[in-house]
């Protein structure tokens, strides 16, 4: 009876679809062995007379088939949290980019403001030498004008000073020719040795003529100081 009890148990047991089967071997000298079996791939083979199923084997079954089950959840919860620390790191790197964005933000505002007081007292500043360079501008302008005005001037009174030489050279010229003439003709008539008297009327047109030619001399003079 309890053959036939243990035969129907190992019977049901092995028509159910387990992943693993476990075979007991019992030996002449009363030991008991279990083997793990292969797993059927069509129809569940009945067991041999030899085999028993005991209640240890359907244990020891459900045990390994649920420790590849805690292996999968084990893993599946370190990769939920790697996946965490990466979200995490994630977020850190995104708010420090951000800080960063805000820093080099208000950086520049900063140096905005400062450029713009630069350029607010600045300004003023460049009008004022923008106003005296137009002034220095038209002074320049004027100087140059005096300049070509003294220019022609001067080649004037140059021409003029040329002139006068010209006309003192000719006048002084015309005077010893008139005075060599003069004294011949008075030679020439005998009254140069014999009349003393006339020699006088010469010495004093003498000095006529030098302070006339001193005269011409001292304009020359200013034309040249006023150049």
């Amino acid at each position: 009876m309890l053959r036939l009890g243990i035969d129907e148990t190992s019977s049901s047991v092995s028509a159910a679809p387990h992943p693993q089967l476990w075979k007991t071997t019992r030996h002449a000298d009363g030991t008991v062995a279990q083997e793990a079996g292969k797993k059927s791939m069509g129809t569940p083979s009945q067991p041999s007379s030899d085999h028993v199923t005991t209640p240890f084997e359907l244990g020891g079954s459900s045990s390994i088939n649920t420790q590849p089950r805690i292996e999968i959840q084990e893993s599946k919860g370190d990769f939920h949290t790697a996946k965490l620390r990466r979200l995490e790191a994630n977020r850190e790197a995104s708010r420090k980019s951000r800080m960063k964005k805000v820093q080099y933000l208000v950086e520049l505002e900063r140096s905005v403001k400062i450029l713009e007081a630069e350029v607010a007292v600045l300004t003023p500043q460049v009008a004022y030498y923008r106003e005296q360079k137009n002034m220095q501008e038209l002074e320049n302008k004027s100087m140059r004008k005096q300049i070509e005005t003294f220019a022609t001037t001067s080649k004037l009174n140059e021409a003029l000073i040329a002139r006068k030489k010209e006309e003192a050279g000719d006048l002084k010229h015309l005077y010893m020719m008139r005075q060599t003439h003069r004294l011949q003709k008075m030679a020439s008539a005998g009254m140069l040795n014999t009349n003393l008297s006339l020699k006088q009327p010469l010495l004093e047109n003498l000095p006529n003529t030098y302070a006339y030619q001193g005269k011409i001399e001292q304009q020359l003079a200013n034309l040249r100081s006023k150049n």
